[in-house]
């Protein structure tokens, strides 16, 4: 049988322990909501950058052509970048390498895109049917009168994908490089 004494310490690690689970609960709320804010900020730069180097460099927009322009973008910047023709072929991935972009998928349909279309930047939060995980897309005109589309992309959890483990890491704690 337990005292007073007993009851009030056992009552007390309840409450800790239901005021801890709900803490935890929250805070990871509070920080994925933090991440997914800053992830968003930096691809709406990124797409930008990238975008405006696309338009410097004037590369031929052919299949396989804008590529090696494209990998060094991406790399760059630590985010996938993807450039979409007109019609909605995917002209080069930083991902992936010419012979897979030449499989991909049509992407004249997908929201960020389309969304890119009807404003100045599109935007979309789904799995990437390439790459299997969940990702946060931003993409934007080349030039506002084209359908020629340039998507940024980065993972919103997890580990990275094997594509996506070549991109070189982020670590502000690290210091410049």
């Amino acid at each position: 049988m337990l005292g007073v004494r007993g009851k009030l310490f056992w009552t007390s690690v309840a409450l800790i322990a239901v005021v801890g689970l709900f803490s935890t609960v929250w805070l990871e709320g509070q920080l994925r909501s933090l991440l997914e804010h800053r992830t968003e900020a930096r691809l709406l730069s990124s797409v930008r950058v990238v975008r405006e180097s696309l338009l410097a460099a004037k590369p031929s927009w052919e299949l396989g052509a804008v590529d090696p322009l494209v990998t060094r973008l991406g790399k760059a910047s630590g985010v996938r970048v993807t450039v979409i023709g007109h019609d909605g072929r995917v002209l080069a991935d930083s991902a992936l390498n010419v012979d897979r972009v030449e499989q991909m998928d049509n992407h004249g349909m997908r929201p960020e895109r389309r969304g890119a279309l009807e404003d100045e930047v599109g935007w979309s939060r789904r799995t990437s049917r390439t790459l299997g995980q969940e990702m946060l897309y931003a993409a934007t005109r080349l030039e506002p009168a084209s359908d020629l589309t340039v998507r940024v992309a980065l993972p919103l959890r997890g580990p990275p994908s094997p594509a996506q483990a070549q991109l070189p890491a982020r670590r502000p704690w690290a210091g410049k490089a």
